[in-house]
């Protein structure tokens, strides 16, 4: 299951690599023109239950867009991922603007869980308390300053009762890209 998944992230990479790469079509890079990957990836989740290789898939996919000319800015894991670097300004300590909105994607691996004020949506869960755990839909405004493709690798975060919900957080972003497991 795990090559399964990282066989599909791996095409969707190379898609998203091929379509910059062609003259005249491209993401809307800030003004310096270049093309920016942030990841995060949780693998100790204490108290818990811990997950193996959210680090192979968040770095992996690092490895391999930097490794095609983009600029890799971040790559954090377990302690050093906040809920804060998602959520969007005004909204309780937000800072996406400086992390996830600052990227052309992002990609997160991690556990997916019920949220914390709206337990019929599913969202990313972190192990950190900056502000909660959860990083819940009406918590987040993506692509209102950079940001165009955003992968969510954990479970239900996109599944048929919640998927609806997070179309209110794409503000300019081309697409949400989740897995289901």
């Amino acid at each position: 299951m795990k090559n399964r998944i990282f066989n599909v992230l791996l095409v969707f990479t190379l898609v998203i690599v091929g379509i910059v790469c062609i003259p005249g079509v491209g993401v809307m890079a800030d003004d310096t023109n270049n093309y920016e990957i942030g990841v995060w990836w949780v693998n100790d989740y204490t108290p818990g239950t811990p997950l193996n290789y959210r680090d192979d898939s968040a770095v992996g996919f690092y490895d391999r867009l930097v490794d095609a000319g983009w600029n890799g800015t971040y790559c954090l894991g377990d302690y050093s991922v906040y809920e804060t670097h998602f959520k969007k300004i005004g909204e309780d300590n937000g800072n996406d603007d400086d992390y996830t909105d600052a990227m052309d994607i992002v990609y997160y691996a991690g556990h997916g869980w019920t949220g914390q004020e709206d337990s019929n949506a599913y969202c990313p869960y972190i192990n950190t308390m900056h502000d909660n755990r959860y990083i819940e839909y009406f918590e987040c405004e993506w692509g209102d300053v950079d940001l165009e493709w955003i992968m969510l690798d954990c479970c239900y975060v996109l599944d048929a009762a919640s998927r609806y919900l997070w179309h209110g957080a794409m503000d300019g972003l081309h697409l949400i890209c989740g897995v289901q497991v």
